[in-house]
């Protein structure tokens, strides 16, 4: 059997394609997108950006004008057309994977014989109508939670993406999602008679020089949108690098006192990361310590102002921004100021991958109950996740946190560590491939 994965993006697909090729269960393993390569490839300048940990037995096919075209039209787009009550800034988006779709069409039609096609959610049309027309086994993998669950949660879809979503779904066979939360929200919407929760992984890291060539991250609460540069895809292969329990303790023991407490918050999107509740948290309410808090990414400060509490109980407090870093330099940064909790008050997140990243560091995290990745903490043993989303159950924690003396800190991170080293890909390879084995016995 072949594999066709198809996405003009980045997402996840660089790791998909890895765990199917991993498995040995395929013959050939194609990856169609927009520009990649992988760490053999002699590339320069820009173009380094494209460079992630794809297995050398991939072959991918790169659509560069279409790549040229895509960017272009998006840019401008957003220039003229922004509506911040909706999504309306993924309809170019939309429009072009729909473009992609028809420029795979030759590749599929020709190589349809003993195939099997794997698209993520909105890259799927034109393609599941013909693989459906031609025999091909679909599997949608959705990185986001249904635009109907989505609006309950205040995050309103574009007719136009409503569109596309609803006549993608009803023609898959498989469907592979990253969380419980995101499965749930598709019940008995989709035509897929078998489905998978996946949970995907993140990368160890050593310290980075803070000259890291600049990748831009901001995107990553959102599922697989982080670039990675050459120089880190070499440890692909390599042992993994643990992150020191001691040298995580002695970074809180040296610079920080109990009387403090440090948080970070890392977002692109204010309203749907749920910026303001996170504001109303931190500001409104009384505290016993000095609260400094880090934003992190693409966040207007014009945009924070705004959203102030009209009341500020807590005058103990500094707030610093920073901007979207890359990777490397997200990570230094991160290892550097020793953050005591990092916050995610999303309204929702299908996974969230900078709660696994933050975790490999030591960072307990602080999740709303509509973050995916949540499903793989244990409340108060190794993060914490709010029953509710609103500012006065993450004052609560932030009290309950302060409490703690440093022992009790300094085990909780030990708890997050541990646990961490469960969230690594090499566990979604293995995963992957036992679904992969059960797909493929669906199909003989």
């Amino acid at each position: 059997m072949k594999l066709f994965i198809i996405h003009p993006g980045i997402q996840h697909s660089p790791r998909l394609a890895n765990g199917a090729n991993r498995s040995g269960l395929f013959k050939n393993i194609t990856l169609l997108t927009s520009v990649l390569y992988k760490p053999s490839d002699k590339v320069f300048g820009i173009l380094k950006k494209r460079v992630k940990p794809i297995d050398k037995e991939i072959k991918i096919i790169n659509h560069y004008l279409y790549t040229l075209l895509y960017s272009l039209s998006k840019f401008l787009y957003n220039k003229i057309i922004v509506n911040p009550n909706n999504q309306s800034h993924n309809n170019p988006i939309y429009f072009w994977q729909q473009i992609f779709g028809y420029l795979c069409l030759p590749s599929i039609y020709l190589n349809r014989k003993n195939l099997m096609v794997v698209c993520f959610e909105t890259t799927g049309w034109p393609v599941v109508k013909y693989c459906n027309k031609w025999n091909i086994p679909v599997i949608m993998d959705f990185a986001s939670i249904s635009h109907e669950k989505a609006k309950t949660l205040g995050i309103n879809e574009t007719p136009f993406g409503i569109d596309l979503k609803l006549k993608e779904r009803v023609l898959i066979d498989y469907g592979f999602y990253c969380s419980k939360f995101c499965r749930d929200s598709f019940e008995g919407m989709t035509s897929a008679k078998k489905e998978f929760v996946l949970y995907l992984g993140a990368e160890r890291r050593e310290m980075q020089a803070a000259s890291s060539k600049k990748q831009d991250i901001g995107n990553m609460g959102k599922l697989g949108e982080m670039q990675e540069s050459s120089s880190n895809n070499q440890a692909l292969n390599s042992p993994l690098l643990e992150v020191s329990s001691q040298q995580i303790i002695n970074l809180n023991d040296n610079n920080k006192s109990i009387n403090s407490i440090k948080l970070s918050f890392i977002a692109n999107l204010e309203y749907r990361k749920g910026l303001d509740i996170f504001l109303e948290g931190v500001y409104g309410y009384e505290y016993s310590a000095f609260v400094e808090v880090h934003l992190i990414g693409r966040i207007r400060e014009e945009w924070v102002s705004q959203h102030l509490p009209k009341t500020i109980l807590n005058k103990n407090i500094k707030l610093i921004y920073q901007p979207a870093m890359s990777q490397g330099e997200l990570f230094n940064y991160l290892r550097k100021e020793a953050f005591d909790l990092n916050v995610q008050t999303s309204r929702f997140d299908s996974f969230a991958m900078v709660v696994p990243e933050t975790m490999m560091q030591g960072i307990p995290n602080v999740v709303s109950p509509f973050v995916g990745a949540g499903e793989m903490i244990t409340h108060e043993k190794d993060g914490f996740i709010m029953d509710r989303l609103d500012s006065e159950h993450l004052s609560n924690i932030l009290k309950y946190y302060i409490q703690l003396n440093q022992q009790e800190r300094n085990e909780l991170k030990l708890r997050v560590l541990a646990s961490s080293k469960n969230m690594i890909w090499e566990n979604y390879y293995i995963q992957l491939g036992k679904v992969f084995k059960e797909i493929l016995a669906d199909n003989r």
